[in-house]
């Protein structure tokens, strides 16, 4: 049995930590009722907007506000005026002419979501579910490499599908070329398992994912 280090280097993982200076308060914070804030109030309000196919806000009026009589209403009116457009819907998703859109305000922190300045808000990114184990790379580790101990870095373009496999990949690069690496991973390819992204909740398809990995054998 083959037994070998590999090192699996794949889209979303998280970066190492830096020692990074403290975020300035996002833009969105300047629209929080300044009385509601100094008594730390939460609250929130649901307006109906039009929601366009490139994610754009049209046409928002107020539906409820609770707290009543402090502002939040206004205040989310305000922002949905100056949102960005959010994450596109699905293509197959029959959206209403208008749609409910609650904005909450959070005294603790402070916050305000989602934060509708920010371009693409309402999505959440792909997140792995499962990705092939070491053993499972090793055995399609190709033969001639793994007698020259050989290494590569190959890394491959897939769509996600909404039943969170991958398909339609096919190699970006192979550094060195000619090792068959670029083949083993794309064997490998049925063994990932992603949640596809969503918008407002829905799954969105045809979302492509890069993944890099790094075949490695070890010293010695």
């Amino acid at each position: 049995m083959r037994r070998l280090v590999i090192a699996a280097v794949l889209a979303f993982a998280a970066a190492g930590a830096r020692a990074d200076p403290p975020p300035a308060s996002p833009p969105i914070l300047s629209y929080y009722p300044p009385a509601a804030l100094t008594q730390k109030l939460d609250g929130s309000a649901t307006l109906s907007c039009a929601r366009a196919a490139d994610g754009a806000l049209a046409d928002c009026s107020l539906v409820s506000e609770t707290p009543a009589g402090q502002g939040f209403g206004a205040a989310a009116l305000a922002i949905a005026a100056r949102a960005a457009p959010g994450c596109k819907l699905p293509a197959s998703s029959a959206a209403p002419a208008a749609r409910p859109l609650t904005i909450a305000f959070h005294a603790a922190g402070p916050a305000i979501t989602p934060d509708l300045l920010r371009p693409g808000w309402g999505g959440e990114p792909p997140v792995w579910l499962r990705r092939p184990t070491g053993q499972e790379i090793a055995n399609y580790y190709p033969m001639d490499a793994f007698r020259d101990h050989a290494g590569a870095h190959v890394t491959m373009d897939c769509e996600i599908k909404l039943d969170g496999h991958v398909g339609g990949c096919r190699v970006t690069e192979e550094t060195p070329p000619g090792r068959h690496f670029g083949e083993a991973l794309l064997l490998l390819a049925p063994l990932f398992k992603i949640r596809p992204a969503t918008c407002d909740g829905v799954p969105v398809a045809h979302v492509h994912i890069s993944v890099p990995v790094l075949f490695a054998m070890p010293p010695g």
